[in-house]
């Protein structure tokens, strides 16, 4: 543990700033929400219940996977500079990913709990708070469009996080954000150290090039054959997608996909040059 201190240090100089943004966030978007629904009284009640829709899962994810982009990109480049034992820097990073996402989570649970309560006190009905995971609304958009090309819908029930008071409850809401906070968590790890390799041409032609070129060819398939594009690319393809979607609901899944993409941000990390020398050697 001692060879981990001097990363632990230097990688805790920033939290304090991820926790400002976070609660400039959280007051900026939920916190508005919240006010726009008590003062406009424009909410939903559902047998007795006021509806609320917490954005609390987008807003740790979103910090959740900056911070990580920078921790693999930015602040690796710096620590292998200045003293280059890659695998301390690796499990400092993890070690202080872990906990992050545990912060974070705790977080979350409090705001979840203070919007209830914020809410029950001022409307006078008890409070449902919603609060979907990127999944969830994933498959929701895949669905719709899937409805208004084909009249058809996947046969899926989508689950999403409902208050209680229970303790088995409050444990499950736990784990959710903690997955969740993870998962991007993981993929913001994989993405900055994927950009700490490459050059900027390359990131370019990756994360903006393959994309429009996808686009293109699929618009030409369209409009060469509308009939056989539905049947290939809807039918089959998208259906395919949103199960897939689906199925990355469920925890392990969304575990194992983290530990995908850890395991693919230390591969390209674990023996990275520094600097100018870093890029294109893959």
């Amino acid at each position: 543990m001692k060879e981990l201190k001097p990363y632990l240090k230097m990688l805790n100089k920033n939290t304090y700033i991820y926790m400002f943004i976070l609660l400039l966030l959280i007051i900026g978007i939920d916190g508005m929400n919240l006010i726009g629904a008590i003062y406009t009284k424009n909410y939903t009640i559902e047998d007795n219940f006021l509806i609320f829709r917490s954005e609390t899962y987008y807003i740790l994810g979103l910090m959740m996977f900056i911070c990580s982009i920078c921790i693999s990109q930015k602040d690796f480049s710096i620590a292998i500079s200045i003293k280059g034992d890659r695998k301390s820097y690796l499990k400092s990073m993890i070690l202080y990913i872990i906990c992050m996402c545990f912060v974070f989570t705790i977080i979350g649970v409090g705001v979840e709990f203070l919007e209830s309560t914020i809410l029950n006190g001022f409307t006078g009905y008890d409070a449902v708070i919603i609060s979907r995971s990127i999944f969830w609304e994933i498959s929701e958009v895949l669905n719709k469009i899937q409805e208004e090309i084909t009249g058809g819908s996947w046969a899926t029930s989508l689950i999403y996080t409902t208050r209680d008071d229970t303790l088995l409850y409050i444990l499950d809401m736990i784990i959710n954000i903690f997955i969740n906070n993870f998962i991007f968590s993981a993929l913001g790890l994989f993405i900055g150290a994927l950009v700490y390799r490459l050059k900027k041409v390359t990131i370019l032609l990756l994360f903006a090039g393959m994309p429009v070129l996808s686009i293109i060819y699929l618009l030409i398939e369209f409009f060469k054959d509308k009939y056989g594009f539905v049947e290939k690319y809807i039918e089959t393809y998208w259906s395919n997608l949103g199960h897939i979607i689906y199925a990355c609901q469920n925890i392990l899944v969304k575990a194992l996909i983290a530990t995908i993409f850890i395991t693919g941000a230390i591969l390209l990390l674990i023996k990275a040059p520094i600097k100018e020398y870093a890029h294109d050697l893959i």
